[in-house]
């Protein structure tokens, strides 16, 4: 059980560390959310003039996976995908080469 508990700590570790910037982002946005109020304008006109929030997802390479997933996880996960595309390429290369076989193969 304790292995176990173990285990489970290093895991949210892990996701913590790997979010760190999202989070980082998150908190300053709510900050300046926060203060935005203490700032002295003297219309609506102006307030919506005055500041604009862009927050945008990273790209994670088409990445998706469930958002508690550990490392390992992932990685299982990102190189069954990997394999799954070169056997697509594989089967359509494949494919080309019989067809320029059997093309040949006509001519003679």
């Amino acid at each position: 059980m304790l292995n176990m508990l173990i285990a489970i700590m290093g895991d949210t570790f892990e996701r913590v560390i790997e979010n760190r910037d999202v989070n980082a982002t998150k908190t300053k946005l709510e900050l300046m959310s926060d203060l935005v109020s203490t700032l002295h304008q003297t219309s609506a006109e102006e307030e919506e003039d005055c500041f604009m929030f862009i927050a945008q997802p990273d790209d994670d390479e088409g990445d998706e996976g469930d958002d508690w997933e550990g490392t390992v996880n992932k990685m299982t996960r990102l190189t069954a995908n990997n394999i799954n595309h070169l056997g697509y390429q594989l089967h359509k290369k494949s494919d080309r080469l019989q067809d320029s076989i059997d093309e040949f193969t006509r001519k003679d």
